[in-house]
């Protein structure tokens, strides 16, 4: 006969199931500690270089993060073309994905 409140061993339960001890006490650890959280990342770069690429936006609204970028390097300010991009849509200064086909119409 088997009393209700007895708790069954874990490596019972383990042998039982078929998984490893390891796996268990991994599984249950992270269930323990809650959900992983998941961003916003620090972005220094992307913070350090916001206004200038707003200025250089404002300069030229109609080129996009490329140009911006290209800009930015020939002025010596060193960043990358995703970080240009970051900044750009952090202050919604991104074209419509359809930009440059209504201008041509």
């Amino acid at each position: 006969m088997i009393r209700q409140d007895a708790a069954m061993p874990v490596s019972r339960f383990c042998q039982l199931t078929g998984i490893p001890r390891r796996t268990y006490t991994r599984k249950l650890a992270g269930m323990r500690s809650g959900p992983v959280g998941k961003g916003p990342w620090p972005a220094p770069v992307v913070d350090a270089i916001e206004p200038v690429v707003a200025k250089y936006a404002a300069d030229w609204p109609a080129w996009g993060h490329r140009k911006i970028h290209w800009l930015m390097a020939a002025d010596g300010i060193a960043a990358s073309a995703s970080s240009v991009e970051r900044a750009m849509r952090r202050r919604d200064l991104l074209q419509p994905i359809d930009y440059q086909g209504e201008r041509r119409e």
